[in-house]
């Protein structure tokens, strides 16, 4: 690129550097503040994260000590009973009680724990008291005479006594649970359950529940079982309750059996006493192992962030489970709204950036336009006088104030032009004198060139006379010896007029 003035081509080259740094820091700038908004939004993204993890963690453990707590009251209370009416085969308690007996303990029971829905007693064919004949058809027995008393609460707080019903059926319920699981499941393991939620008539109305049962053993003998029967609602309004403080109640909340039936649901309560795999269609095997085993476990599942916490009631040693799942946007809303932030601060610190870049870039110009205006002014001028020089103004002159090189240069271009007016007098004093003598030579000249014209003639008549004299030489050559030493004499007159001739045509 070409310039024809100096102060364009430095406000240029100093301006492209200008705008090369500033650009670059520019971009430097909206790269680090980038990286830096990436770096903390990740790092805000994976605190809120592991702190949503904890947060769920805790509601579900929670939830799951708080639903332990009120199904072990139950089993507890079963667990009591059981190891009271056992004493009825112990040798060596030898309790005498009678059914009638029996059946005042239960209602107590009933009584004083609003939260049961009902208690029931099954007892083995004649484990009791060997009456079954006896007791066979009567009021609250079935055919079979069994004592098998199942006391109720019903909706408007009534307590009755009713026979339990389907207490060795196999057959299941829609869920897969069989209808007789909550005897049949304790004779067969000897030990206390959590029967898996399913219907079961109370007062005449269908109730899901479930049973928190205990056996009846003594010396190792399987004698009947005692049930405790909860309602669902109350795990159900629990789970309802935790999943509104979650996160607003944007995620689920469920509470799973052993078996993988659903006991609570916050989001779908009609799904209670089904399946597992209605809740979750696609995962639901891997929940359930998680279930089996007991552990728990944090994942992301479908963007969602779910946990399983095992719910390990008294000593069944089959642990239900309570899962949590909640939008993982619901978990990183706070941090979405501080990067939505950031955002907005970050575009308004680049628009800031920008701004101050082009502010400093424009008082920079000006700065760049008047030092270089300063640089180039003094070489201008310099560059003006070389030119007045050059073109034979020697009266010209520098007046430069700086100090610096181009003040050094000045002075030297000034002492430069102050020699050359010097010269040039000297010359013109020279040229005065040599005119002077020029006008004397040329007067000399003048002279001598009219003396080299006098001598001219002259020549022009002695050579007339020459011709003459030799003419007259010839014609008396014959004369007499008399005659020799005046021709002589003539011809060294004649050398003597060439000789003359010749310095005067040298002359002229």
């Amino acid at each position: 690129m070409k310039f024809k003035s100096l102060h364009v081509k430095l406000v240029v080259v100093f301006g492209m550097c200008l705008l090369s740094v500033i650009g670059v820091l520019m971009i430097y700038g909206v790269v680090s503040g980038k990286k830096t908004q990436t770096f903390m939004l990740d790092s805000i993204t994976a605190s809120a994260t592991d702190a949503a993890k904890k947060q769920i963690l805790a509601n579900a453990r929670a939830a799951g000590l708080e639903i332990k707590a009120e199904l072990e009251v139950a089993l507890d209370s079963a667990r009591i009973l059981a190891d009271v009416l056992s004493g009825i085969r112990d040798k060596d308690i030898n309790l005498k009680i009678d059914r009638d007996r029996i059946n005042g303990i239960l209602r107590g029971a009933l009584t004083r724990n609003e939260s049961f829905v009902g208690i029931g007693n099954a007892w083995e064919p004649n484990a009791l008291d060997g009456l079954d004949d006896i007791f066979s058809g009567t009021e609250d027995h079935d055919q079979t005479g069994r004592f098998i008393p199942y006391w109720s609460r019903g909706e408007d707080g009534k307590i009755s006594l009713a026979p339990l019903v389907d207490y060795e059926s196999t057959k299941k319920h829609e869920n897969g649970i069989r209808k007789g699981e909550y005897y049949l499941r304790v004779r067969e393991r000897k030990s206390e359950c959590a029967i898996d939620p399913y219907p079961y008539p109370v007062q005449g109305k269908i109730v899901q529940m479930t049973t928190l049962v205990a056996p009846i053993i003594s010396d190792d003998i399987f004698y009947g079982t005692i049930g405790i029967d909860l309602r669902l609602n109350f795990i159900q309004s629990l789970v309802n309750n935790m999943n509104k403080e979650l996160y607003s109640g944007s995620g689920r909340t469920a509470v799973i059996t052993h078996n993988g039936i659903l006991a609570a649901i916050s989001d779908k309560p009609e799904l209670a006493g089904k399946h597992l795999k209605h809740w979750m269609p696609e995962d639901w095997q891997e929940d359930m192992e998680l279930v089996k085993q007991g552990k728990e476990a944090i994942s992301f599942l479908h963007n969602n962030i779910e946990v399983s916490v095992p719910l390990f009631i008294g000593k069944t040693g089959k642990p239900w489970a309570v899962i949590i799942e909640v939008p993982r946007d619901a978990v990183l809303t706070d941090a979405k709204n501080l990067a939505l932030n950031m955002k907005k601060r970050g575009t308004y610190h680049l628009i800031f950036q920008i701004g101050a870049g082009l502010l400093v870039s424009i008082v920079a110009f000006l700065i760049i336009w008047l030092v270089s205006k300063g640089i180039a002014k003094p070489l201008i001028k310099g560059v003006d006088f070389a030119v007045a020089v050059a073109g034979g103004d020697l009266t010209a002159d520098m007046d430069v104030k700086e100090k610096d090189e181009i003040g050094v240069l000045a002075n030297a271009l000034n002492k430069m032009a102050s020699r050359l007016r010097n010269i040039m007098k000297e010359l013109s004093d020279t040229t005065d004198s040599l005119s002077y003598s020029s006008g004397e030579l040329s007067s000399v000249s003048t002279e001598m060139a009219s003396s080299a014209e006098e001598m001219s003639v002259r020549a022009d008549t002695v050579a007339t006379a020459s011709e003459q004299i030799s003419t007259s030489v010839a014609n008396v050559a014959s004369a007499t010896d008399q005659s020799n030493t005046s021709v002589f004499n003539i011809a060294a007159m004649t050398e003597e007029m060439s000789s003359t001739f010749s310095n005067v045509s040298d002359l002229a």
